[in-house]
C-alpha cells in the first residue's frame, strides 16, 4: 500500500479536528486533541514504514517478505530517523545511501521552500507523540496548527523511504 493510503486516515482526523477545535478556550482539552492528533499521525507514519519494508522484502523473495513481517509486529515506536537509517541499512548500504540521499534532498528543497526542515519535523511529530502517549501532555509549543505542520512536513521522510526501498 502506498504511504498515501494511509495518510489519508490521518489526514481527514487531522483536518477535522483542527477545523472544529481551534475556537476551544480550553488549553487542556486542547492539549488532549493536539495529543490524539499526534498519536495519530504517528500511527499512520508506523503502518506506511512497516509496509513499505515489507513490501520491499516480499518484491525480494516470498520468504524473505514473510520473515520482515514477521520481525515488523515486534517493531513499535522505533521510528525516529536515526532508526529508519539503521533498518534501511540492513538491506544493504545502497539503500541506506540512497535514502539519506532522497532525505537531504527533500530538505534542501523544504527549506528552500517552506523553510521549514522536515527531518526536525518528522523528530517533533514522533517525540511529541511519545510525550503524550506516556507522559498524557504535550510541550507548550507543540499547538495543534504547529502540529499538523509537522505531521504534513514529516510525509516527505516517509515518502523519502518509498522511494528509496525499490530495486
Amino acid at each position: 500500500m502506498p504511504p498515501e493510503d494511509h495518510f489519508k486516515k490521518a489526514d481527514a482526523t487531522i483536518e477535522y479536528i483542527t477545523e472544529h477545535v481551534t475556537t476551544l478556550n480550553d488549553g487542556i482539552l486542547m492539549n488532549q486533541f493536539s495529543g490524539f492528533c499526534a498519536v495519530t499521525a504517528v500511527t499512520v507514519y508506523e503502518l506506511a514504514i512497516k509496509d513499505i519494508f515489507i513490501e520491499f522484502a516480499k518484491n525480494k523473495h516470498r520468504v524473505f517478505g514473510g520473515f520482515v513481517e514477521q520481525h515488523f509486529r515486534k517493531v513499535n515506536g522505533r521510528i525516529m530517523y536515526s532508526d529508519l537509517v539503521k533498518l534501511s541499512s540492513r538491506f544493504g548500504s545502497k539503500y541506506k545511501a540512497r535514502f539519506s540521499q532522497k532525505v537531504e534532498n527533500k530538505e534542501q528543497q523544504h527549506l528552500r521552500t517552506a523553510r521549514r526542515s522536515i527531518k526536525s519535523s518528522y523528530g517533533n511529530i514522533v517525540t511529541w507523540r511519545n510525550q503524550f502517549a506516556h507522559g498524557g501532555i504535550l510541550p507548550s509549543n507543540a499547538t495543534l496548527a504547529e502540529l499538523a505542520r509537522a505531521y504534513d512536513d514529516g510525509k516527505h521522510v516517509i515518502f523519502a523511504l518509498h522511494e528509496s526501498m525499490r530495486r
